[in-house]
């Protein structure tokens, strides 16, 4: 008889197992058919509402991925935004607006105007983290971008804007004049000279900042090059669409983001509001049970001929400059080009200001203690639906799936509240892992929800399961206790481990300080806190009356190659450090050999 030589059957990996159950567990969710994000929200009850929010939010953006639809994607969502721009306002006039709507944008202006009466760019120096209008195909460190000679490009409007911020910062302008001297040498240092010379008989009695004005515009426009396009490109928003945005020159993106923190500190000098934490404080300030409102293609609706006429002067002057104001569409070697008639997409780095101080000027007309977060506004209930119907005249489109004026749900900055109930509704987005980190992060999610979740819910059960599954398949050796910071979901999602319910163990979070411990903590160089892990020790074969849920707990971390426990059993608390789960005395034991 001939040997079988047929190859043996692959063998899944963790990461496969683990997908599997995860595709599994949405699906699931997907099958209990409970309503998406939206109006129908506001008459749930509190049960039926929290496992509708986590059921949409879980499987809204977990997919498999597909790279045939997302570029169909892709492509649809850059359409749809250029030919929603297209049909967008190239003129206003806030004379053609009803007479109570011209009312309130003339009081929205003079607001504005005061709020930015004595508004100076400070020209800070602020890098971008990200692409640029030149792709750096994800090296995207701004010391590598400084020296590649490829991402010295600027919008024309902004050049002088950028000699301001070189002449306020001594590095950055060391930068430009080492390229000035590198790409030039001797010859850029004569004609230097040279204009120095022509300026000095050009303006006599000139100053000397008219004149350093002038050799630093000269060398920067020598070192960059013209260009007033940005690029388009996409980033996933949910399994719909893509969100678009737009890639900008390295030098134009450095002046966005510098007037950027400029608004921001004008915001927080003038009235108290911090950006930075705003998003914090929205998601308390809808427990109040005020309206929430959401703008939909927030940053394509706020259209640069309304905000001309609505930020005072030089601050609008600075808006228009600052603008980039064309998309570069690339497909193959050839390039379309579509002048813009929004201020500008996401991306730019000062579209999330503007449109929140805009918005602001805005409700602050109905409600001098409305407040908004980019698209995020939050109003005074009884004024909800004049602010809608003013905002709507003036060109914004309110996203009714996610605006909640009445009824007993509110959402603002990725929070949401039951009103009925009286508190924040734990959920997350769920996005299909591609290694196992990411597979842990998922899985602290799923159980997080499950803490949440009362009992008897369906979506809890789905959950329940599905972590079941992971914990007999993710390695043992992963296993952590769950110590304070991992019982608190706002406070990080490990990917370096996998955490398990407290039921196994018993934390006692104690520093004893013994000899052991001294010796150990000398050793590991940090502090060793005691944890007492319940260890089951077998007396009898007695089939014992009950078996408790550490019993089950300590079965499944064995595996399923073992036996059940069928036997008498005693349970005994062995210290170990919290850490690692390493017991002290085969830590002790180990340094003694």
């Amino acid at each position: 008889m001939k040997p079988d030589r047929r190859a043996p059957a692959r063998t899944q990996s963790t990461l496969e197992r683990s997908l599997e159950s995860l595709d599994k567990c949405v699906s699931a969710l997907r099958g209990l058919k409970l309503p998406a994000l939206g109006p129908d929200f506001t008459h749930l009850s509190s049960d039926t509402l929290h496992d509708a929010l986590v059921s949409h939010r879980a499987s809204s953006k977990y997919e498999v991925p597909d790279a045939s639809s997302a570029k169909l994607r892709r492509e649809a969502s850059i359409q749809e935004v250029l030919l929603g721009d297209a049909d967008g306002w190239v003129d206003f006039d806030p004379f053609h607006l009803p007479r109570n709507h011209a009312r309130t944008f003339y009081r929205a202006r003079a607001w504005l105007a005061d709020l930015l009466r004595d508004f100076k760019p400070t020209y800070s120096v602020r890098f971008p983290s990200g692409e640029s209008a030149v792709s750096a195909f994800g090296d995207v460190d701004i010391i590598t971008k400084l020296n590649e000679e490829t991402q010295w490009v600027v919008s024309p409007s902004l050049v002088g804007y950028c000699v301001n911020i070189l002449l306020c910062n001594r590095a950055l302008l060391k930068v430009v004049k080492d390229r000035y001297r590198e790409k030039y040498g001797d010859v850029g240092q004569q004609t230097l000279a040279q204009l120095r010379l022509a300026w000095i008989k050009s303006t006599p009695g000139g100053s000397v900042h008219g004149l350093r004005y002038q050799m630093v515009r000269f060398m920067f426009r020598a070192c960059v090059v013209l260009d007033r396009t940005a690029r388009v490109t996409t980033v996933p928003k949910n399994n719909r669409k893509d969100r678009v945005i737009s890639c900008e020159t390295l030098w134009s993106m450095i002046c966005q983001l510098s007037f950027a923190f400029d608004l921001r500190n004008t915001l927080k000098r003038r009235l108290g509001i911090d950006l930075d934490t705003l998003a914090t404080l929205h998601r308390a300030l809808i427990r109040t049970g005020k309206a929430t409102i959401d703008m939909r293609r927030a940053s394509d609706r706020n259209f640069h001929c309304v905000l001309t006429r609505l930020w005072p002067g030089k601050v609008g002057t600075i808006l228009s400059d600052i603008r980039t104001g064309i998309f570069a569409l690339k497909d193959g070697d050839s390039v379309e080009y579509h002048p813009l008639r929004m201020f500008a997409p996401m991306g730019c780095g000062c579209t999330f200001e503007v449109m929140t101080i805009t918005l602001l000027a805005y409700t602050r007309v109905f409600d001098p203690g409305a407040s908004v977060f980019g698209d995020d506004i939050i109003v005074d209930q009884c004024e909800a639906s004049n602010v809608i119907e003013f905002l709507e005249s003036v060109g914004w489109l309110i996203n009714n799936e996610k605006s909640f004026v009445a009824g007993n749900f509110r959402e603002s900055c990725g929070a949401f509240a039951d009103l009925r109930a009286q508190k924040l509704l734990l959920s997350y987005d769920f996005v299909r892992p591609t290694c196992l980190s990411e597979v842990y992060t998922l899985t602290h999610k799923v159980l997080h929800l499950c803490y949440a979740l009362p009992r008897g819910s369906r979506v809890r059960e789905i959950l329940m399961r599905c972590y079941a599954e992971l914990l007999l398949i993710l390695p043992r050796d992963s296993m952590r206790v769950m110590d304070g910071r991992a019982l608190n979901p706002y406070l990080g999602l490990s990917d370096a481990c996998f955490y398990v319910p407290d039921v196994v163990y018993r934390n006692t979070a104690t520093q004893r300080s013994s000899e052991a411990t001294r010796c150990i903590s000398h050793h590991w160089q940090r502090p060793v806190y005691i944890s007492m892990v319940h260890s089951i020790k077998q007396l009898s074969h007695t089939l014992p009356d009950v078996l408790t849920s550490a019993h089950v707990m300590a079965f499944l971390r064995r595996g399923n190659t073992y036996a059940p426990l069928n036997g008498k059993t005693k349970t005994v608390m062995i210290p170990s450090d919290m850490e690692t789960g390493t017991a002290i005395h085969s830590v002790v034991l180990a340094s003694v050999l």
